[in-house]
């Protein structure tokens, strides 16, 4: 008798899993067909290919150059201050 609580219970939580996962993946699926859109935007923005420079180079070059320019930046009122 046992067994056949245990089935069932491990039926429902199957097919709960089952319905969150899919509600998971349709959210999921949406974020990063949104980012492609967004990307391909910056793409045209910013004139590269994105086929050939991916979303990863391009966020690293982009702090990169944050970091650059903030420590320049730093430096010159350091000097304007002197």
């Amino acid at each position: 008798m046992e067994s056949a609580y245990v089935t069932v219970f491990l039926n429902m939580n199957q097919q709960t899993f089952s319905k969150e996962a899919r509600s998971q993946h349709q959210i999921m699926d949406s974020m990063f067909k949104n980012m492609e859109s967004l990307y391909t935007d910056l793409s045209e923005f910013y004139a590269f290919d994105k086929q050939k420079y991916s979303l990863e180079e391009f966020f690293t070059d982009i702090k990169t150059f944050k970091d650059a320019f903030l420590v320049n930046f730093m430096r010159f009122n350091l000097f304007l201050n002197c």
